[in-house]
């Protein structure tokens, strides 16, 4: 969603994984096929994931301590409480902001 908001088309990458008696042993780093690229599409994202942060904090004071960890607006995806109690209401507020997107 936040490559969409930013105009542009998610990089295409590879991960590698090592299994062995079919527990995953090992991740190995990305394979980007152009790495200045996706090195820009993430830039974007980490800038529209930023947007999305500072209209939760607008629009939803009384909402942003439950689902960022950090003061508004860092625009670092790992302040994001991603958790199973709090999928269903980012993904509500997700869907709002974006359809103020187009």
């Amino acid at each position: 969603m936040f490559y969409d908001a930013a105009g542009i088309v998610a990089p295409t990458v590879v991960q590698r994984f090592t299994v062995v008696d079919d527990l995953i042993t090992e991740i190995g780093g990305v394979d980007v096929a152009d790495r200045a690229a996706a090195d820009a599409a993430f830039r974007a994202w980490v800038e529209q994931f930023g947007t999305f942060e500072e209209w939760v904090d607008s629009s939803y004071p009384d909402r942003f301590d439950r689902l960022f960890t950090g003061p508004c607006c860092s625009a670092l995806p790992e302040t994001l409480i991603l958790v199973p109690d709090t999928v269903e209401e980012l993904e509500t507020l997700l869907a709002e902001w974006s359809s103020g997107l187009g």
